[in-house]
Parts: structure tokens; sequence; C-alpha cells
């Protein structure tokens, strides 16, 4: 167990889903947060990444399970709490071996809460309790550590003193903090007081040399109304005349080499968002899918039973 794999483990214990509502203007759809004093909300997550080539794939899978509590409404804003309940990480084929101490820490991490500010519009502000989170995780570390040494559990780790000050020293403040633990939550949180235009498609650019030797995605958006939900979904597609234009570039600087990662890179870095909101409830299901060039897909689904 390296460092590196510390922190892949405290960078993805933590993902959030929340409620909605919605405005609509005669151009545009805005989601606005309609959270309740009170409400609590258990919500499941799993993030996976999936490799694969002309032989065989293999799949990282993340579970996660979390109590999310809105304590307080006001007109500045909400105060959410989020607890983690459960955390699984599982491979197919077993591709990492899990040993005691990464075992430890995915068990130990559970029940750890943590309480974030939004402004009205469902915009994140502040991380109330981060220096609790970092005692949390500073204890965490120190048990297991100990543990270690006393011989309570395996010594078949890399783990030495150094890199537990490393893990520690990442985790010293608030920004640390904020950027390893906060970033799957607060991505969920983009849909808020974005402007979306319903069945939209614009143009996003992909530099290749320069601005000037740039190539567009196409990004469509789809929204539509049921009895019991609302469905948005955007994504990305390529465009035939972006690909003449990618060859030009490729032959134009003798890119021959690059030829085939970046016409990979264009066809294949493709992003779908798709979500459900309940009309009953205003909770969201989520699910983002992103693709990568070296055939690497990223999976992210949020579901609130």
């Amino acid at each position: 167990m390296d460092k590196m794999k510390i922190i892949i483990l405290l960078l993805l214990i933590v993902t959030n889903i929340s409620c909605n509502n919605s405005i609509q203007t005669d151009s545009a759809i805005v989601f606005i947060p309609g959270w309740k004093e009170g409400e609590t909300k258990i919500v499941n997550s799993i993030y996976k990444v999936i490799q694969s080539n002309d032989y065989d794939s293999s799949i990282v899978m993340i579970e996660n399970s979390y109590k999310i509590n809105v304590d307080e409404v006001s007109q500045e804003g909400f105060i959410l709490s989020i607890e983690l309940l459960k955390s699984e990480i599982n491979s197919y084929p077993e591709l990492v071996e899990i040993d005691e101490f990464f075992q430890e820490y995915n068990e130990l991490s559970q029940g750890v809460i943590f309480k974030l500010k939004f402004d009205i519009k469902g915009h994140y502000k502040d991380f109330i309790n981060w220096k609790d989170v970092r005692d949390y995780f500073y204890n965490i570390t120190d048990t297991i550590a100990f543990r270690i040494k006393s011989g309570e559990i395996p010594a078949n780790t890399n783990i030495n003193e150094e890199i537990i000050n490393e893990v520690k020293l990442d985790y010293s403040t608030k920004e640390n903090l904020s950027a390893k633990l906060l970033k799957t939550i607060l991505s969920y949180f983009d849909i808020y007081y974005l402007e979306l235009h319903p069945n939209e498609t614009k143009k996003e650019y992909l530099p290749i040399l320069s601005k000037t030797d740039s190539v567009y995605y196409l990004r469509k958006n789809e929204y539509k109304e049921t009895k019991d939900e609302l469905h948005l979904r955007t994504y990305t597609l390529t465009d035939s005349s972006q690909i003449k234009k990618l060859n030009a570039i490729i032959l134009n600087n003798k890119l021959y080499w690059r030829a085939a990662e970046i016409l990979d890179a264009y066809m294949n870095t493709l992003e779908e968002n798709e979500y459900f909101i309940n009309r009953k409830n205003y909770w969201i299901n989520y699910q983002r899918t992103v693709s990568h060039y070296d055939n690497t897909s990223i999976i992210q689904e949020y579901s609130s039973p």
C-alpha cells in the first residue's frame, strides 16, 4: 500500500446527491434547490472505471451509501450534513490487492460527516467542519499505523512513517481537504442555477496545437417531462466536418506520429449526463459517463431509493 492508494481511497469515499426544483423561462430552464429543513435522504453512488482492449476488459468499482440531512434553511442558503454509511471497493478481475491497511482505512472511514454550506442558488460556499474532518482522518491514520507496529495488523504493507506524515500534510488545510474530499460531491451540484436551453446544440472546442488549430464537439441538450419526472440529457458528439479539419491539421503540421492518438482523443473523449428529477419529492437520479481515447470509461451513478 503506497501513498497514492491512500489518497485514492480518501478521494473516492464521498459522493452526494440532492433535491431539486426548477424555473422555466421562454427560452431556458434553471434548476434551483428545493431542500426542506429537517429532511433526510439516503443516497447510493457507484463509481466505475472500465478499461478495455481487443482481448479483455477490467472494472474497478467503488460503491458508497450516504445519509444526507438538511440541517438549516435560511434566506442566505442551506447547511447540509453528509454521513458516509458504507463504502465498498471491488475490481473485476482482481487487479489490485487490497491489503490490511486499505481494508482498515476503508472500514474506519465510515461514519465521517461533512457539514457543507451552500448559497440560496445551490452554489457551494464553505466546508464548515473541516477541522473535525481533518482530525478524524489523522486519528484513523495513527490508529492503523499503531496496529501495524504492534503486530495486530499483518505488516504486509508498504506503509511507513514518512508516508503517514505526507498523508497528514496533504490533509492539513481546508483547501487541501476540499480539493481531495469534496471534488466528487461538488461536481454533482454543477447543475444548480445552470441555465439550460432545451434541445439546444452548441459547440465546445478542443485545442490541438493552439486556439486557432482546434476542432469542436457538438453538445446537445434534450429535455422532456412526464407525469412522474423531469428528464434532462446532455451529451457530446463528433462532427464529420471537424474530422476532415482534424486530418488537415495533422497533415499540414506533419503530426503523423501523433495522428492515431489525436484522432482517438477526438472521437472517443465523449461525455453524457442524464438527470431524472422526481416530481413528487424533487430528488435526483443522475448518471455521468465519460469515454476517453485510451479505451477507458468512467461512469458515475447516483440514486435515491
